[in-house]
């Protein structure tokens, strides 16, 4: 089911509202075990076990109220013999539901990160991650390069006015290096180019931007910022 620019026919076949959602979605692999890290409304499991994507998810989330609702809705659905729920703390006990595909949408990187960085899990055989970042994508993409993990595919989509980025990784424990600019954007996305990077990369570039000035201010310069800033600069006006 993997989608590159038909997320709207995606969409529209699966019922699914969230385009961040529906993307992070594709990259799943038909008929592996689910589990959704930080489910919240389970929306995700919810989605892939009634469209037969996987006929087993496990929705976990550490707060009970969320989870609550979780249940509420799985039960809606009419999936409570398909997707169990679990009250847990990232990956914490998890390891004998035996997932496949693990899902960590809508954190910071760096929280992320530290979920898989506190579980050998993610190191299995077989393990697919399915991440999307909402900040720090930098330092989750530098945890997986400097800790063995090979990111497979990436992607940039656009959902409600914003940009998100979608990292897919598999252990192989080799270590990998990346520029500063891959880190923040990723390898296969500038490999790509589009207009998703370009904003994304105006968007960072405006940022360094106001550092820069600041540095100025303070008569003081910093060759790296400037160097990263340049970097956002050209991959905004030509696409990679």
């Amino acid at each position: 089911i993997k989608i590159q620019i038909k997320e709207k026919l995606f969409m529209d076949k699966y019922k699914i509202a969230d385009l961040r959602l529906a993307v992070a979605a594709s990259f799943g692999r038909p008929g592996k075990r689910v589990a959704d890290i930080g489910t919240d409304h389970a929306s995700l499991p919810i989605f892939l076990v009634g469209n037969g994507v996987t006929d087993s998810a496990l929705a976990c989330d550490i707060n009970i109220g969320p989870l609550n609702a979780a249940k509420r809705n799985i039960e809606a659905a009419g999936l409570s013999d398909k997707i169990n729920t679990k009250l847990t703390d990232g990956l914490e006990g998890i390891a004998d539901f035996k997932p496949e595909d693990i899902y960590i949408l809508g954190m910071g990187g760096e929280l992320i990160w530290r979920i898989i960085e506190n579980s050998e899990l993610p190191r299995s055989e077989g393990i697919r991650l399915i991440l999307q970042p909402m900040t720090h994508a930098h330092d989750l993409r530098q945890g997986l390069y400097d800790n063995g993990f090979n990111i497979v595919d990436e992607t940039l989509t656009r959902d409600r006015e914003r940009v998100y980025q979608i990292v897919v990784a598999e252990y192989d424990g080799a270590v990998r290096s990346a520029s500063q600019a891959e880190l923040w954007l990723g390898k296969l996305n500038i490999a790509k180019g589009g207009t998703e990077l370009a904003e994304l990369a105006s968007l960072y570039a405006s940022g360094l931007e106001k550092r820069i000035k600041g540095y100025a201010e303070a008569g003081k310069t910093d060759p790296e910022t400037m160097a990263l800033y340049k970097a956002f600069n050209d991959i905004a006006k030509n696409g990679k």
